[in-house]
């Protein structure tokens, strides 16, 4: 059930588009993130952006944070579901335990060194659906670890949970 409360006495303004540094499309979402060598992004198989969504959207180096601070400087309204807070706190995890995967390794894993795991998919590269490889992999990842149990407690189970937000965990629990 959604909470929502007043944090100031006036009405809250709208976001007007033309203020926004607006993303183009999904290779121009990649190209600014850097997230392709060397900047570049030469072509995109698959995305979860829809083309209704570009003009509302904006890149900025720490999204969530930014919404928040510009919702409030702006006096604009702000939806933050706790699948939001969730991925931002596993994707820092994620960050912390590849920057310490030596000393953490016993912690997830028995074997030492990469296992490969492996997934089977029908499709080419533009046509395979990325987003349930990434949870097949996931979900084999839960055969490989110590803990059985992790995999239930990383992906996120809301109300508000989408499809997407799973993915998105599952990736960030794989990389």
């Amino acid at each position: 059930m959604p909470v929502t409360f007043k944090v100031a006495k006036h009405s809250a303004e709208p976001v007007h588009p033309q203020s926004l540094d607006k993303v183009q499309d999904a290779k121009d979402l990649l190209t600014r993130a850097r997230l392709s060598p060397r900047g570049r992004c030469i072509e995109v198989f698959q995305g979860s952006v829809c083309p209704e969504a570009l003009p509302s959207m904006e890149y900025c180096g720490n999204g969530f944070v930014h919404a928040a601070m510009r919702a409030h400087g702006g006096h604009h309204n702000l939806v933050i579901r706790p699948d939001d807070v969730w991925i931002a706190i596993l994707n820092q995890f994620s960050f912390y335990v590849n920057a310490h995967a030596e000393e953490l390794r016993g912690q997830f894993v028995e074997h030492g060194g990469k296992k490969t795991v492996r997934v089977v998919a029908e499709g080419n590269r533009y046509m395979v659906d990325f987003g349930e490889m990434t949870r097949q992999m996931a979900e084999q990842l839960r055969e490989n670890v110590v803990d059985k149990t992790l995999t239930e407690w990383i992906l996120p189970d809301f109300t508000t949970t989408t499809t997407a937000d799973t993915t998105i965990c599952s990736a960030l629990m794989i990389r």
